[in-house]
């Protein structure tokens, strides 16, 4: 039975949310297996946590068929899950997050204390609801890095002792991966090495770009500056060309003035939003060339609105209804912007009439308004105490919430969707400096490029200074006034793939109020992408508005055993440990801090005997008569 397109992407997102929940029941299995396995081994007096480990890892692996490093991945993930990340569990369960998000998620917070992930767990739920595993993984560390820069800080150089390294993997096939393993600005700066020698070919070069890549670091191996172009001409463009040493390439962060000063603790990014440590930004600050970008924060009015007809009849006097009704002519934009031009007053053009939706609200929106000239960074207040701005850690879900309200509210008003400037002018009445030019100008795609910083399609993540600037509304090349200005409000990074998806008209974009996107697909679909973070400060932040309130109550007790008949008779841990003052090593942050994995799950297992005997002896307390 021949199906529509958009029955098929329904039936894929109902699929894909019970693959999630099969994959929940797996992992709560995997970690159930290891629970048996510790529980015997403890019964049994032997007290063997490694031996349990192995025979859950191997049972787990056979099972599954999966190596065992992705067993005991696997296994790990569970165990969080149970024991310190309930939101992340939930949402798991239910099937909203997928077991690859849960496992970036997991990986990052598997090394914070009890206090930082029980700060953090709802905001990073909120994020993997919307972000794929690469971005995930730097939001979790810009909120941990936002909580206690102190201990991101110290994780993160553990990671770095024990994940950097170089080393080759041959494929059999005459190829062999070289794997560098090293810190994002290194990373970032071998990149960028990269990239510039693969320029020093001439455009008629036959290699792909993989095997120019390839080449770029051979010849980085090798001392060169340069590669040898195998165009073949005679009259190469570069050949003799004389290639000097490499030159000082700029690494572009974004950072806010705030974290510059040392008044707060908000991770700077890279252009591809990967996070920094706030220190070492500050200390590269200190050495490096300043762009300002000038902003304006724009306080946004309450919800998505249609005027109130009362008050557009009473109006009626300024503006007729037939007239109100009309679009804006381009004839009659002209001699406005011209009579502007002349220093006139000019008749503006007709307003837009009633019931043409307003701004949307909850949220102050920072808009971008010019970049400055580069030049040498001044000198840089030390900051002698620690950031004193207060942390607000509800961005994702205040994000989550408006999106929500905001895809609401098109369902009830298609006409949403189409932005609030459909001519693609952006509001301006005349237009800018370059904005009847096709090509940006440097300052224009630059501040498009820092108001979005990955593609604006949903769900991509592809860095925008790899993507290609887009007009939303299409640039008319025969009459650049009436087409879609390239203007910041009326442009945005899309990689490849989705900029032919919407040239097709099989996705298309529309820019909301505050740079929000909303998609609508040939499907059916309709989505909403946001700008980056910190250009959008959400009602909720500002008021600490505690928007889930789930974190409150205790996750309970892992052991579902009921309690005994007896009250009275000796618990399993006052029978093996009541003397050994054991219990101050089953706590959370105790275990947290324990390198060695059976170690761990030992002490886990240790742990739910000891919270079964203090909720036995809760009990004997709540049944002793009462002292008076």
């Amino acid at each position: 039975m021949v199906q529509s397109a958009a029955a098929l992407v329904a039936a894929l997102d109902e699929t894909r949310r019970a693959v999630n929940r099969f994959d929940a029941q797996r992992v709560h299995y995997a970690y159930d297996l290891l629970d048996v396995r510790l529980t015997a081994e403890l019964e049994s007096g032997s007290r063997c946590a490694q031996s349990a480990a192995r025979t859950a890892t191997v049972d787990v692996a056979e099972a599954l068929r999966l190596s065992q490093d992705v067993a005991m991945t696997v296994i790990e993930v569970g165990e969080q899950l149970w024991h310190r990340l309930p939101l992340l569990n939930a949402a798991f369960t239910a099937g909203e997050v997928d077991y690859r998000r849960v496992a970036t998620t997991v990986s990052v917070l598997k090394r914070a204390c009890d206090s930082t992930v029980a700060a953090v767990e709802a905001e990073a739920v909120a994020a993997a609801q919307s972000k794929t595993p690469g971005p995930l993984r730097d939001a979790v560390w810009s909120l941990w890095f936002d909580h206690d820069p102190d201990e991101a800080r110290a994780a993160q150089e553990v990671v770095r002792k024990d994940n950097s390294r170089v080393y080759r993997r041959k494929r059999g096939d005459g190829l062999s991966d070289v794997v560098i393993t090293t810190g994002d600005l290194a990373a970032q700066e071998f990149m960028d090495r990269i990239e510039q020698l693969v320029g020093t070919v001439c455009t008629n070069d036959p290699r792909s770009k993989g095997e120019l890549q390839a080449a770029a670091a051979t010849a980085m191996a090798r001392d060169q500056n340069a590669i040898e172009c195998r165009c073949g001409l005679d009259e190469c463009p570069v050949a003799g060309l004389e290639v000097g040493p490499a030159p000082v390439r700029r690494i572009a962060a974004y950072m806010d003035i705030e974290v510059l000063l040392g008044l707060s603790s908000t991770p700077p990014t890279l252009a591809d939003g990967t996070p920094l440590d706030p220190e070492v930004a500050r200390v590269l600050a200190a050495d490096a060339r300043w762009q300002i970008i000038l902003t304006e924060m724009r306080t946004v009015a309450a919800g998505y609105r249609r005027d109130n007809p009362a008050e557009a009849d009473a109006d009626s006097d300024s503006v007729d209804a037939e007239s109100a009704s009309e679009p804006i002519d381009a004839d009659d934009l002209v001699e406005h912007c011209e009579s502007a031009a002349d220093g006139e007053s000019g008749t503006p053009p007709p307003r837009p009439a009633p019931g043409v939706p307003t701004r949307l609200t909850s949220c102050r929106a920072r808009v971008l308004l010019h970049r400055s000239r580069s030049y040498t960074a001044p000198t840089l207040p030390v900051s002698s105490s620690p950031p004193m701005r207060p942390k607000a850690h509800y961005w994702f879900r205040a994000l989550n919430r408006h999106v929500a309200d905001l895809l609401a509210q098109i369902a009830a008003n298609p006409s949403l969707a189409n932005g609030v400037h459909p001519d693609g002018h952006g509001g301006h009445l005349c237009p800018p400096k370059g904005a009847l030019t096709y090509a940006p100008s440097a300052e224009v795609a630059a501040l498009v490029r820092a108001r979005y910083r990955k593609c604006v399609a949903p769900g991509c993540s592809t860095p925008s200074e790899r993507c290609q600037l887009d007009h939303t509304v299409p640039f008319d090349h025969d009459d650049p006034m009436r087409g879609g200005w390239s203007i910041v409000e009326n442009l945005g990074p899309l990689c490849v793939t989705h900029h032919q998806v919407k040239t097709e008209r099989h996705w298309l974009p529309a820019i909301m109020a505050d740079g929000f996107v909303a998609w609508r697909t040939d499907t059916g679909l309709i989505r909403v992408s946001a700008p980056a973070p910190g250009l959008i400060t959400f009602a909720s932040m500002a008021l600490g508005e505690e928007i889930d309130a789930g974190r409150g109550k205790p996750w309970p007790l892992r052991a579902s055993t009921p309690l005994p008949a007896d009250l009275d008779a000796p618990t399993w841990w006052e029978h093996y440990h009541s003397m050994l003052g054991i219990d101050r090593w089953v706590t959370e942050t105790a275990i947290a801090t324990m390198r060695y994995g059976p170690d761990r799950d030992a002490a886990r297992a240790l742990r739910v005997k000891y919270l079964e005997h203090r909720a036995i002896v809760r009990a004997r307390r709540a049944a002793e008569p009462a002292p008076f």
